[in-house]
This record gives C-alpha cells, structure tokens and sequence, in this order.
C-alpha cells in the first residue's frame, strides 16, 4: 500500500526535472516616434459636392414623405431657419419627427442667376437640429 505514494512521488519528481523552459526571450528595442498623420482633408464648398452617394435612397424618401409636420412648431422654425433662404421655393418633407427632407436653393448660389436646388436632410439631435447630408439635384 505504501507504493503509491512513492510512485506518484517519483513520477512528480520525474515531470519537474524533465520539463524543458519553454520561456521565449524577448529584448525591446526603441523605435524613432511615429508622427500622426496630418488632420486635415480637403472639403469643396458644401453645395459643390454631394456629402456621400446616398443622394438616389434620400431622394426617394423625399418622394414619399409626407407634407404634414410631425414636429411642434419650434420644430418647424428651427428647420427652416437651418435651410438658406434664396429666391428658389422651399419644400419641407417629413420622413419621422427627427428626420427632415428640405429641397431648397444650394447655399453657394445664392448670389448666381442660376436656380440650382439642393435637398437637404435635417436630422434632430437631442433638441437641436442639424443638417447632416446635401446634394445637388
């Protein structure tokens, strides 16, 4: 009955003096820093370029939004108090209460004779709203 212990002892010692290091060395060297690179991009005039390709889905939601406010008043003089104002008609469609559909005149042909339109899509924020896409249609 004793020859257990002693087995299992043995073959404990045995494991342990047998075991090879399997440690990896590893040496840190210092590298130059790497400089980040410069933040700045160039953006043309908003109403020059659309803000992505999703001009062609925002149009069709503009088609097929409705003409009825579903904001509060305040909603509705905010919205058009973004959109700049020029001798082009403004259209307001409402996809859902914080995302607005304005078709109006492009903010950097204003002072042109030519009516160019721009749709613009609002979208509400917490309280605020903001414009956060533009294309030229």
């Amino acid at each position: 009955m004793r020859t257990w212990p002693v087995l299992i002892l043995f073959l404990a010692v045995s494991a342990i003096a047998l075991a090879s290091d399997n440690s990896v060395e590893v040496t840190l060297e210092d590298t130059a820093p790497q400089t980040p690179p410069p933040h700045w991009k160039f953006r043309p005039h908003s109403a020059v370029q659309d803000s992505d390709s999703q001009g062609d889905r925002w149009r069709d939601k503009f088609i097929t939004a409705s003409d009825k406010p579903f904001g509060t008043a305040k909603d509705v003089a905010a919205v058009q108090s973004l959109v700049p104002s020029s001798s082009v008609p403004v259209t307001v469609r409402w996809v859902s209460r914080s995302v607005v559909l304005v078709s109006a005149g492009c903010s950097a042909d204003l002072d042109s004779t030519v009516r160019v339109r721009c749709l613009y899509v609002l979208e509400k924020h917490h309280s605020t709203w903001e414009i956060t896409h533009h294309y030229r249609h």
